[in-house]
């Protein structure tokens, strides 16, 4: 599997937060260009001795969110230092009552086919009491109970939030810059953007 938005990263914590090694080493490696398509090692070119798309790369320090490499654009920003920072105060004991939550599906700033929209979402921390999903500032479903749903999105661009009912959140976590922990404890939250197809009819094709 991929980063998914972070919930990858959040499923492996939670073996450390349960386990609780004496030490706990973040692993990550320098990756940030790869071969281009049909130019990997091998008789079909198609092995990669470095990152092979950014969904599938496994760094973690700050990156630009609009810079391009040979497997297409954007980055990551400051939001996988911002989770590492939030997972070491909760695994420390410093918001040992956190919760943080990623939303792992769609990818952020994913287009997708039109049609059902699956969303995931992942947990570390204290459970929440129940989930809430809006949908472009619209509740679309409450006081829920699960880690996964379907909803209906028409064609073009969306934001979706998930808020962890109940649940205290010390950090934010932004793209853009480094996250400052914050006086107040809020809900944990989870926001992904992105986009919907037009629905193509098969005649005006």
């Amino acid at each position: 599997m991929g980063r998914r938005n972070g919930a990858t990263y959040l499923t492996e914590w939670n073996v450390a937060l349960k386990a609780r090694p004496r030490f706990l080493l973040i692993n990550q490696w320098n990756e940030f260009a790869g071969q281009k398509d049909g130019q990997g090692y091998g008789p079909k070119h198609d092995g990669y001795g470095d990152t092979y798309s950014i969904e599938l790369s496994d760094d973690i320090e700050p990156t630009k969110l609009h810079g391009c490499g040979y497997r297409g654009c954007g980055g990551w920003g400051y939001y996988y230092m911002n989770l590492t920072r939030a997972l070491m105060a909760l695994y420390r004991g410093e918001t040992p009552d956190a919760t943080l939550v990623a939303l792992s599906a769609p990818l952020e700033g994913a287009t997708i086919p039109s049609g059902p929209v699956h969303l995931g979402w992942t947990l570390a921390g204290a459970p929440a009491k129940s989930f809430t999903l809006r949908m472009d500032g619209r509740v679309m479903v409450q006081d829920y109970h699960g880690e996964d749903y379907r909803m209906a999105a028409g064609p073009g661009s969306h934001t979706v939030t998930l808020t962890a009912n109940g649940t205290r959140s010390y950090f934010d976590l932004p793209y853009d810059k480094l996250a400052v922990r914050r006086s107040k404890a809020l809900d944990a939250t989870s926001t992904i953007h992105f986009s919907v197809r037009p629905h193509l009819n098969p005649e005006k094709r």
